[in-house]
């Protein structure tokens, strides 16, 4: 690892939860046909959280593949496993980059409450890069 980046990320009351994604970096490049793209994952990303407001984090044992510009599926078409982390003060949550993950709604159950404009979800997102 030779970089990393970082983020807090809150989210309140009206906020949607963080939809699901693959962690990522677009460059656009000049080629033959005009513009191209490429499309870098970290090597690991991080989700610490702050508090144990709000909904779980699902990571799902699925990459995004691109097939065609601007067209992507996920490989394999069913994930074989998922793993979900729910918030709890001081927790670290590591995984692959390039896995896809997002934030579940909040249960609003013992599992923790929903997060508040007083009183929002919080965590501190670090992705680590290999250059």
């Amino acid at each position: 690892v030779s970089r990393g980046e970082w983020w807090v990320q809150e989210q309140a009351l009206d906020d949607c939860p963080k939809e699901f994604h693959t962690d990522q970096d677009l460059c656009l490049l000049p080629g033959r046909d005009g513009v191209q793209s490429s499309v870098a994952h970290p090597a690991l990303s991080s989700v610490f959280y702050l508090d144990g407001i709000g909904g779980a984090t699902a990571v799902f044992a699925q990459r995004r593949c691109v097939v065609a510009r601007g067209v992507s599926t996920l490989e394999p078409p069913l994930p074989p496993h998922a793993a979900l982390a729910f918030p709890t003060p001081n927790q670290l949550l590591l995984f692959r980059g390039d896995l896809l993950h997002g934030v579940l709604q909040p249960l609003g159950t013992a599992r923790g409450p929903r997060p508040t404009d007083e009183a929002p979800r919080r965590t501190v997102l670090v992705n680590f890069w290999n250059d």
